[in-house]
């Protein structure tokens, strides 16, 4: 199970709004996935100028 699948299963477990969510990794395929389960996923370098 990739990270945003656990992280799916731990808002619904616990009742989290996905939009409460934000997902920082730095795997393009996590990422892409995180955003397809509807979760905001950013990569490190986004934080950087």
């Amino acid at each position: 199970m990739l990270k945003p699948e656990v992280m799916l299963e731990y808002s619904k477990k616990y009742k989290l709004n996905l939009n409460d969510i934000v997902f920082v990794d730095d795997r393009l395929d996590v990422l892409r996935k995180a955003e397809e389960l509807g979760i905001t996923a950013y990569h490190p370098s986004s934080f950087i100028e």
